[in-house]
């Protein structure tokens, strides 16, 4: 047999494993760690399934509790007798016709100076409204709730709060703002940091961020032109770009969220979350 019909056999060979492994995997593959002949397909689809869980589900996430997804090296507590993350203000108020106030408001038990101001920021930033709601002498029916999650991933300590207000019948705004610390080195960390210390690459997570904004304003458009209001997005503003990432966190099984929160800034509580 020549050396051409060798080859020629060889060639149709692979072309016929390859129709076979594909027809397998469109109409009979399911999802499995088990089936080592898709060479960890199996593990990625899965990994991007549950990705797309966490989306979704982050609403549901604030308990006011901490989670530990990999025990610290260290702590370096401040009170042994609290959580490293613990509900140091619980408020809670109501009024008919004038507020509606329930806020959970967290504090890091760390000895730290830079934890010192972390917290001092967050006691001012979330109890102020809520002593201008309580003082106000005009009638207006506001809502104010405040809670918040926190997880600890080995040496990572991130903490995630959520605040929403809602005026009269004005358009609930929700404020999202992340908190990450580096026990160890007793520092905040900046996203860049994390994908380093994650050892994940950053230009694909730049384009997955860039892919992800661009499905969300699609289908907020899509809303425009059915006659709903939707948010549209600048896809090409530098607010996207990695390194002016304001919130972001480590949380279930180590997945990184990024979270793009608009009511920050304007009245809104759309929220856009990529899960890494």
């Amino acid at each position: 047999m020549s050396n051409k019909i060798i080859i020629c056999a060889i060639i149709i060979i692979i072309c016929i494993m390859g129709i076979g492994i594909g027809i397998y995997a469109q109409f009979f593959y399911v999802n499995s760690n088990e089936d080592k002949f898709m060479l960890g397909l199996g593990e990625e689809a899965e990994k991007k399934e549950t990705r797309k869980e966490l989306e979704l589900n982050f609403e549901n996430i604030f308990q006011n509790s901490v989670k530990i997804v990999q025990v610290p090296d260290k702590t370096n507590k401040k009170d042994e007798t609290k959580e490293i993350i613990y509900t140091d203000t619980d408020f809670v108020a109501e009024k008919a016709g004038y507020y509606d106030i329930d806020i959970n408001i967290p504090k890091i038990n760390i000895n730290s100076e830079t934890i010192e101001k972390v917290n001092n920021n967050i006691t001012s930033l979330y109890t102020e409204l809520a002593k201008e709601i309580l003082l106000q002498q005009e009638q207006h029916n506001i809502i104010y709730n405040v809670d918040y999650e926190g997880y600890i991933n080995q040496n990572i300590l991130s903490l995630v709060i959520k605040a929403t207000i809602k005026q009269d019948k004005d358009v609930q705004r929700t404020i999202i703002k992340t908190y990450n610390y580096e026990i160890n080195e007793n520092k905040e960390l900046t996203l860049q940091e994390i994908i380093e210390i994650k050892n994940l690459n950053e230009n694909a997570i730049q384009n997955e961020i860039t892919q992800k904004i661009e499905e969300y304003n699609k289908e907020n458009l899509s809303l425009n032109i059915l006659g709903y209001e939707g948010h549209v997005r600048d896809v090409e503003s530098e607010m996207y770009e990695i390194e002016n990432a304001e919130n972001f966190f480590l949380g279930e099984e180590g997945f990184l969220y990024i979270v793009y929160s608009y009511g920050n800034k304007e009245e809104t509580n759309l929220i856009d979350i990529i899960v890494i």
